[in-house]
């Protein structure tokens, strides 16, 4: 089960939240040199280094996209909150945390991907580590796309989520999920957040 919700935010907040997120900000506009300075870091990160259990690899079969080899699994994060740890930058999500009016966040990052030359996936996965955090089973997940590009998010069930700038996609925690690399942008850019309702 996962609902969608196209334009989550208005025109304004998703515009100011795209001058702090995109690398280059909001795309009709040029940014100020204060607004440059203002842009979240992002942080090189490889792929998960584990494989696929064996429920994620069943899934192999029914998805007409090949999964990434480890060497091109890479991205670019930028970690807003792990439990009790919060970015400098967190103040950035304010309109995006307000409209999802959760109990509490347990983990926001945002990833940036770049484009590759044909549409790969990544790992089918569930956020958050179940020895670590046990109650991530009632956790909820929401994607938050930040860009419109041809790198859909699959859910377990075959289900493609269209990547659309300003829609966010929301499901049970529990769901095997894997993110499309785009082949049409320069990069890809959405907001992980996993929370309680």
């Amino acid at each position: 089960m996962y609902e969608i919700k196209d334009n989550f935010l208005n025109d304004s907040d998703f515009e100011t939240l795209e001058d702090y997120i995109m690398p280059y900000g909001h795309s009709t506009r040029p940014l100020t040199l204060h607004q440059l300075g203002n842009n979240v870091p992002w942080f090189f990160s490889l792929g998960p280094s584990v494989e696929e259990t064996e429920r994620a690899d069943r899934l192999n079969e029914d998805t007409k996209y090949k999964k990434l080899d480890p060497c091109e699994d890479k991205l670019f994060q930028h970690l807003f909150m792990l439990k009790s740890y919060q970015s400098n930058y967190i103040q950035a999500l304010v309109p995006l945390t307000n409209a999802l009016d959760p109990l509490g966040f347990c983990r926001i990052v945002a990833n940036l991907t770049l484009p590759q030359k044909e549409n790969k996936r990544g790992l089918f996965h569930v956020d958050g580590d179940k020895e670590l955090n046990p109650s991530s089973e009632s956790m909820t997940t929401s994607i938050f796309y930040m860009n419109t590009t041809d790198g859909p998010t699959i859910l377990e069930d075959g289900t493609e989520i269209e990547c659309r700038a300003n829609r966010l996609v929301t499901y049970s925690n529990e769901t095997l999920h894997a993110a499309v690399l785009c082949t049409d942008a320069p990069y890809r850019v959405v907001i992980n957040l996993n929370y309680f309702k």
